[in-house]
């Protein structure tokens, strides 16, 4: 027989058989299962515990190792990647067109203007032709002396005006306003109007010379007086009273500078014509021609206009 102190179980002082010996063992027995139960009971709870322990461990390591790890995309999620990333190149950027400059009216003729010149003035005459070609003359009066300087060239639009070059040097530049041609001073920023003269090369008479293969032609008046030159280099002179005109070869042409020479000599007649490079005004008709003429016949000089084609 053994007894139960606390949590241990002793063995009885007392002998087995009788009252007392089973009543200790039922009392053994019942103090056993007591104690018993409450090992298991502590027993349990210090497992439960241990459990919750080890969980909320566990949990509390989860962002952890969340943290850590990276997401490996599916193959949808790839292919859509790479098509949002193709289709969002940035495309290049279409400027907007430059506005047409406006087209720049052709001059066509004669014009002519006086402009200031320091403390004198210059009168500024040009005549553009259709091929882009003009002549400029510049007459100056210095010390009551008039000196003339001739410019030819080609002539250009662009940028709203009208473009003189020489040597690819910009000498003078025009405008319109309206339908009048402008001269634009580049000193004085100001504008000079330029008047249009009446062109007698364009006259219906002079057009069918030229038609007829005249590659000269010059009049003058007091008395009145023609010449002119045909491309098999025949010379025709006439005067007013005259039936027909002295017709001869020329013999020779001297080119200068500011003068062309022609000459034909046959018996009797001795006749030079003399083509200067200068405006001319025909003081019957007001028309200017581009040339001046100076004819020698038989020792009488006649002066006039005319051109050249």
């Amino acid at each position: 027989m053994q007894l139960s102190v606390g949590s241990v179980c002793w063995p009885s002082p007392l002998g087995a058989g009788g009252f007392w010996h089973r009543f200790f063992i039922l009392f053994r027995m019942k103090h056993c299962a007591i104690v018993f139960s409450s090992i298991i009971d502590r027993t349990f709870l210090m497992a439960l515990f241990v459990v919750l322990v080890s969980s909320c461990n566990e949990h509390a390591e989860e962002p952890k190792k969340q943290e850590t790890v990276k997401e490996t995309p599916t193959a949808f999620e790839a292919t859509a990647s790479h098509t949002a990333t193709r289709t969002v190149k940035p495309q290049p950027v279409q400027e907007a067109p430059l506005p047409k400059p406006k087209p720049v009216k052709k001059p066509n003729g004669i014009y002519r203007a006086v402009l200031p010149f320091k403390d004198s003035k210059v009168e500024q005459t040009v005549v553009f032709y259709n091929d882009y070609t003009y002549q400029l003359q510049e007459k100056y009066n210095v010390h009551n002396k008039d000196t003339v300087t001739i410019t030819k060239g080609n002539w250009m639009p662009s940028d709203g005006y009208i473009w003189l070059y020489k040597d690819q040097i910009a000498l003078a530049r025009y405008l319109w306003k309206g339908d009048t041609l402008e001269y634009f001073n580049t000193v004085s920023k100001k504008n000079v109007s330029m008047a249009s003269l009446k062109d007698g090369m364009l006259s219906d008479q002079w057009r069918r010379k030229q038609a007829e293969g005249t590659v000269l032609m010059g009049m003058g008046n007091e008395p009145f007086w023609s010449v002119e030159l045909n491309a098999q280099d025949t010379l025709s002179f006439k005067l007013a009273d005259w039936q027909q005109p002295v017709k001869v070869k020329i013999d020779s042409v001297k080119r200068f500078k500011d003068s062309t020479f022609y000459t034909a000599v046959h018996d009797s007649v001795h006749l030079k014509v003399v083509v200067f490079p200068y405006f001319c005004t025909d003081g019957s008709s007001g028309e200017v021609f581009t040339n001046r003429f100076k004819v020698e016949y038989n020792q009488r000089v006649f002066s006039g206009c005319g051109g050249t084609w």
